[in-house]
């Protein structure tokens, strides 16, 4: 009684109410876990408009890119002009690949799944384009007691998933070759690509016909 009145506190000891100690660490437990939560949703907030971001500063280079690529068929162009188009697509490709590597307050990679301390995305030794660093594992953060949210997407998923629009889609370790032919009767230009994905032995044929151009011309 005396360790009550001089504490102002009811419960000094378990002893004093067994129910009511449990209780109370009962309550502790579930604030602690209420301030976790908390703490969580800011976190999963600050991961989705992160990667948010990120996505749209992609699609704004990849709109770019598309531009470039449309203006670089204009028969009116000089080779210095092509040059200097071809240096402004290196340019968009540092910078895709600089949003790839994005990294959260804690730099960890935001597209690398669960491997967050690996770059995403590196350059492929054999000289064959990109390859990817980290796993398939998807982040989740757990908002409530009942609820799980994701926070992250791996760049195979949201960088490197892209879908054939106008012809079959062709392997990644797939070789192929390029041939140009001028046409003797109009000077029109086109161009074969032949592809040898290595699990099938099979060739597929893609055929274009462009625009006579300067370049096309000089040869």
């Amino acid at each position: 009684m005396y360790q009550q009145i001089s504490s102002g506190k009811r419960i000094t000891t378990a002893s004093d109410d067994p129910l009511g100690a449990a209780q109370a660490v009962n309550l502790t437990i579930q604030g602690a876990a209420l301030s976790q939560y908390s703490t969580n949703q800011t976190q999963a907030l600050s991961s989705l408009q992160l990667e948010d971001s990120t996505l749209s500063s992609v699609s704004n280079v990849m709109q770019s890119i598309q531009t470039q690529v449309v203006h670089v068929g204009d028969s009116s162009l000089t080779d210095a002009d092509r040059g200097s188009i071809a240096t402004t697509l290196q340019n968009y490709r540092d910078q895709l690949f600089g949003l790839a590597n994005t990294t959260d307050s804690n730099g960890n990679y935001i597209f690398s799944g669960l491997k967050g301390g690996q770059a995403a995305i590196s350059n492929d030794p054999s000289g064959g384009g990109v390859k990817y660093g980290g796993d398939f594992g998807q982040r989740s953060v757990q908002i409530s007691s009942n609820r799980t949210v994701a926070v992250g997407d791996t760049a195979a998923s949201v960088l490197q998933a892209v879908s054939p629009t106008e012809s079959a889609a062709v392997s990644s370790a797939a070789t192929y070759k390029i041939d140009f032919s001028v046409s003797a009767t109009d000077g029109s230009t086109s161009y074969t690509i032949t592809t040898l994905p290595p699990a099938r032995n099979r060739r597929q044929r893609h055929t274009r016909r462009i625009r006579r151009s300067r370049w096309a011309d000089s040869r």
